[in-house]
């Protein structure tokens, strides 16, 4: 990855964000060339815009958010590639952050499931590929616009998923959270590019360790399924974990 670059070396502005999203999409395409999440600057010039007229504090977090997941997705792609392992991504991250989990989580997870990992400011630091068959946004959106901007879901069905990360991450230890009493909901992508719908059922969270016991992050697990066949993917290339 290339070194970080503060606000005295050109700052922090968006054909450098550019070039970050690309090396990490150039690694994932080597990996699984059914995949692309970048697309051209010109493609994307509304969300760079967006990101360019923000404030060097808001475009730092932006950045450096960015930064955080392309290095564990690196390391995960690096232990992927050289375990040849069920859900190996997922385990390669875990592995990159040096954090503990429940001795079950590996037996429950599913091919089909969509995996996600929170740090305890809400930044999402990894997705497994499998959420990608179910979201048509790229990584200049994921990462520059706001999660409201981008899907809309019931505003009670969202309090209650908070409530329940809220409730993960002042765990005392590593038992799963049920999200049983979260119901099937529908999220809806927000026009661009081509506002996929579905169905979303959480299925549990995750607390997840650090070397000091503190709960630092929350492994979400969800089933989702889109209302209509996607036309802009290849389903038969996708690494779905």
């Amino acid at each position: 990855m290339g070194k970080l670059m503060h606000s005295k070396d050109r700052g922090f502005d968006s054909n450098h964000l550019l070039a970050e999203m690309t090396v990490i999409n150039e690694k994932l395409k080597i990996f699984n060339p059914g995949i692309n999440l970048l697309g051209s600057k010109s493609e994307h010039a509304h969300t760079f815009k967006i990101y360019d007229l923000q404030p060097i504090s808001v475009k730092t977090k932006i950045f450096e958010g960015f930064q955080t997941y392309s290095n564990i997705l690196t390391s995960s792609i690096e232990y992927a590639q050289n375990h040849n392992r069920e859900k190996s991504l997922v385990w390669g991250a875990l592995r990159s952050l040096k954090l503990r989990f429940d001795d079950h989580l590996f037996e429950r997870l599913l091919d089909d499931d969509i995996i996600e990992i929170y740090r305890s400011d809400n930044l999402q630091v990894f997705r497994n590929l499998k959420f990608h068959e179910v979201c048509s946004f790229h990584f200049p959106e994921l990462f520059i616009k706001q999660w409201p901007e981008l899907f809309n879901r019931d505003s009670f069905i969202t309090n209650q998923i908070l409530s329940a990360a809220q409730a993960a991450f002042q765990n005392s230890d590593l038992e799963p959270i049920s999200t049983q009493h979260i119901p099937e909901h529908d999220l809806v992508e927000i026009s661009y590019p081509e506002g996929l719908k579905m169905k979303m059922k959480l299925k549990t969270l995750y607390p997840l360790s650090d070397a000091s016991g503190k709960i630092a992050y929350i492994l979400a697990v969800s089933r989702v399924k889109l209302k209509d066949r996607r036309k802009q993917i290849d389903y038969s290339n996708v690494y779905t974990i």
